[in-house]
């Protein structure tokens, strides 16, 4: 598994943490979410829900890169959720 999670496979999350077991999941937030059709409040539920099925074995990052029309304030968005998560 590549890390690069589409946005319905995270979304149904079934199962997902029991398939790969202790591998660490890598990235996990799709880059599709920086875009501006997409709200903040979306961005911090699909950022908290990473965090809540896969911490501890995660490299919390955007699946592939930001892309110019992203808006890169939700890179802080991002930043205080991770600032605030408790494991």
């Amino acid at each position: 598994m590549d890390g690069k999670l589409g946005v319905n496979l995270m979304r149904e999350n079934r199962g997902l943490k029991d398939a790969i077991g202790d591998t660490i999941l890598i990235d996990g937030i799709p880059m599709l979410l920086f875009l501006l059709n997409y709200s903040y409040q979306e961005l911090e539920q699909f950022t908290k829900k990473v965090l809540n099925s896969f911490s501890p074995n995660l490299i919390l990052g955007i699946s592939d890169e930001i892309s110019p029309p992203g808006d890169i304030e939700k890179i802080k968005c991002v930043s205080h959720i991770v600032e605030a998560f408790q494991v």
